[in-house]
């Protein structure tokens, strides 16, 4: 199974790497904003980030994760409702949002294959 939003999100994140680290900060996201192309990268992996959240559902992740015995950590959910209300009424949020998915991914990736194997 291919996680086409996970692999867009992380190429959109390997794009905005070439010129900024991340965490970023304060002067690289005023940066982010004030280029069209970084910031359509910026708004590729928010909107990819809730878009891979709504399809792996959230019955079906936590169902899963319980009859796996896992620990149910619902920080990624979470974090894809605050960008659903908040993403574009603070910078301070959104660049917050963005670090925190960059430090989420790999445990969504993670997710996403232990899933796939149980399938």
């Amino acid at each position: 199974m291919k996680f086409l939003h996970l692999e867009r999100l992380q190429n959109a994140f390997s794009e905005l790497q070439k010129e900024f680290s991340f965490p970023i900060n304060s002067k690289n996201f005023i940066d982010i904003l004030s280029s069209n192309q970084y910031l359509a990268y910026s708004d590729q992996i928010i909107y990819r980030f809730s878009k891979l959240q709504d399809s792996m559902g959230a019955k079906l992740f936590k169902s899963l994760l319980l009859y796996q015995g896992e620990n149910v950590n619902f920080e990624i959910r979470d974090l894809r409702n605050e960008i659903a209300h908040d993403y574009n009424s603070n910078d301070d949020i959104a660049m917050e949002m963005l670090n925190s998915i960059f430090r989420l991914k790999d445990d969504l990736r993670k997710i996403l294959e232990k899933i796939e194997m149980s399938v």
